[in-house]
């Protein structure tokens, strides 16, 4: 996990508890492995996972054949200030694999709560552990638009 600069640990750690709060109440699931996105504005921000195997997991695909999930996704329309996104592998179909974790910025929808960069959280939990990075993407910079924030050996 990458630090925090100095004056930015508080909102880090509450978009950590936000996503966290919001996936209880929220998440149809948990698995062995279970990757979740949170940020704190009105901008579509996707979070996608790539398999060694070339199947992807995303808004646009929401299942895969080796088991992942995308469980919740918001602010498609900007509806809350402190969305996730959340992809969950059930505990029988972990893949066994390496996988690519990326977030993209989809869209700036223009509203006053739209700022650029957009900084986020990814939360992984693999069993009992949890792993955080902390990252930001921008909507107009073709370089930072989409970002691999991690890869992770299962």
């Amino acid at each position: 996990m990458s630090n925090p600069p100095k004056g930015a640990a508080w909102v880090f750690v509450e978009v950590f508890l936000l996503v966290s709060m919001f996936l209880l109440i929220t998440s149809r699931g948990t698995g062995s492995l279970e990757i979740s996105l949170g940020w704190s504005n009105y901008n579509d921000l996707d979070l996608s996972v790539v398999t060694v195997g070339g199947e992807t997991v995303d808004f646009s695909k929401k299942h895969s054949k080796c088991g992942g999930v995308l469980d919740v996704g918001m602010n498609g329309a900007p509806q809350a200030l402190t969305p996730v996104n959340n992809i969950i592998w059930p505990i029988a179909t972990t893949p066994r694999l390496l996988i690519k974790v990326y977030v993209t910025h989809y869209k700036n929808h223009g509203e006053a709560e739209c700022q650029d960069p957009s900084e986020f959280v990814v939360r992984i939990k693999q069993g009992e552990s949890i792993h955080l990075f902390r990252r930001s993407v921008i909507h107009a910079d073709a370089a930072h638009k989409k970002v691999l924030v991690t890869e992770v050996d299962q």
